[in-house]
């Protein structure tokens, strides 16, 4: 009945929407467990449905977690932005064993500095899903990026199970698995969900379990292929896990994390300099000096966080904690709070430079690799929140509520999460509740992708420093009740030992 009516410009093909919605309905009929394990763990009886030791916790969480991205992924859906030119890549990598696009390249973003049809992005995706696609089809891609967003939810999982508890490190895993961003970028032939779990996994195993196996040394070889980007973060967890590392097992983490880069490294180099003819891993883009600006660091550092197209506080109201767990870890692990903090700039920053709104893609593209990091951020404000007073405790569940809310949007119309199409690139949903209540002004409020003048960067700013300083506000508060709640303790104790 939705798709028939006027008031959802865009939804023409009432058949096509239709099954749409009804595959999207079975899926999210999977996810209702969420609200039973929210209600159980408010009367406090979340031990009842799932182990709070990681160790015995696991089998359920990633059964539950695999579930929910297999649902996620039935949705089906049209390839939208850059995916045409990974799925040519990987199509070029099955028909003639190499990365020479053939056919008509079409809208394929090919590389200048070469003299063959080359493509401008990294093949690490494309490499990846080559042979599963060749294989089973679509169905192969799906389960790729299936098993690609459930390790990154695992490892998410498992990284905050040893800094909030078990509990609350599955409940978050899976608000994650249910929600923005990994609702929408899981099925998405990209290299961002590949980038989140390798951060993911090197931040889990390298910060928390302080040693590096064998899989980290896979991931620091393997991210710099998924995108260049992604260079800076690799060389940072090496960097770290090599100076925490013990004198007599030095050797071992440059065996396990340097070597493996630097490999990764040489091979890139070479490859560039054979096909583009410089060893720079920008080499395909011709080493054009446009590509980053600095005058979009502040719009962008604003876009990214709050635009009302493209900013991941809009689409992801958890991370609003984040800056309430950034003090608190902080104060508790500073080395590993600076690190995580270093990944989530080299990261997200060169992008941000370059194109902060990501093209023709969803939101927050340029952080989505850190979500992990983003995520523990959350996870620990979260955490701190509610351990505070009733009042904390509402709003925290409200958060929780609008992120299940939107994640539940993001799935039903998947599509609309790119931009309205008559008016892009602004919010679909706020331009339609705009067209609804008769209010144009809510069209321009944050769209910083097309804004004109300095006032609404400004108010811009002013929102994203009323956001930072209310969390400080908010963390000092918190404090002082924790030590009211301290101070009463030990009173009792004290009276209690005067009694006895």
């Amino acid at each position: 009945m939705a798709t028939r009516l006027p008031i959802f410009p865009g939804l023409r093909d009432a058949d096509y929407y239709a099954g749409r919605l009804r595959m999207t309905a079975l899926s999210w009929a999977l996810v209702l467990p969420i609200f039973s394990v929210t209600a159980a763990a408010l009367r406090g009886r979340w031990k009842a449905l799932i182990a709070p030791h990681p160790r015995t916790a696991t089998r359920p969480v990633a059964l539950w977690l695999f579930v929910l991205l297999a649902a996620v992924l039935t949705v089906p859906r049209d390839r939208t932005g850059d995916e045409p030119s990974y799925l040519a890549m990987a199509r070029a990598v099955v028909t003639r064993g190499s990365l020479v696009l053939n056919g008509d390249p079409g809208d394929l973003h090919l590389s200048l500095s070469s003299t063959e049809p080359r493509s401008v992005h990294s093949p690490g995706i494309s490499i990846l899903i080559a042979i599963p696609m060749a294989l089973f089809g679509n169905a192969g891609i799906a389960l790729v990026l299936v098993a690609i967003s459930w390790g990154f939810l695992l490892c998410v999982w498992r990284m905050l199970s040893g800094v909030v508890g078990g509990d609350l490190a599955a409940f978050v895993a899976v608000l994650l698995a249910a929600s923005f961003p990994v609702v929408t970028y899981a099925p998405l032939v990209l290299p961002e969900m590949a980038g989140a779990f390798g951060f993911a996994y090197l931040h889990w195993r390298l910060v928390h379990e302080r040693w590096p196996d064998w899989g980290a040394a896979v991931v620091v070889a393997a991210l710099p292929w998924m995108h260049v980007r992604f260079i800076a973060g690799a060389l940072i967890y090496c960097t770290y896990g090599l100076l925490r590392s013990e004198v007599g097992k030095r050797r071992r983490a440059v065996a396990r994390l340097l070597v493996p880069l630097g490999v990764s490294l040489a091979v890139m180099a070479f490859l560039h300099y054979r096909w583009f003819g410089s060893p720079s891993p920008l080499a395909m883009w011709g080493g054009r000096a446009d590509l980053i600006s600095p005058s979009d660091a502040l719009v962008g550092s604003l876009g990214v966080l709050v635009d009302q197209q493209y900013g991941l506080l809009i689409w992801a109201p958890i991370m609003l904690f984040a800056p309430l767990g950034f003090l608190r870890h902080l104060n508790q692990a500073r080395e590993g709070v600076l690190v995580l903090a270093a990944v989530i700039v080299a990261t997200a920053g060169p992008g941000i430079l370059h194109e902060w709104w990501a093209g023709w893609s969803a939101a927050a593209r340029f952080l989505v690799p850190v979500t992990g990091q983003l995520a523990l951020l959350a996870a620990l404000g979260l955490a701190r929140a509610l351990r505070g007073g009733p009042t904390d405790r509402t709003v925290a569940g409200l958060v929780v509520a609008g992120q299940l809310a939107i994640g539940v949007v993001c799935a039903l119309v998947p599509g609309k999460v790119f931009g309205t199409f008559e008016a892009a690139p602004r919010n679909y949903y706020l331009d339609l509740l705009g067209r609804v209540l008769g209010i144009d002004s809510l069209r321009s409020v944050l769209a910083l992708r097309v804004a004109e003048g300095w006032k609404p960067l400004a108010f811009a700013a002013c929102v994203v420093m009323v956001w930072l300083a209310g969390s400080y506000l908010w963390a000092r508060r918190l404090d002082r009740l924790s030590d009211a709640k301290e101070g009463n303790g030990s009173l009792k104790m004290n009276e209690k030992a005067q009694h006895e």
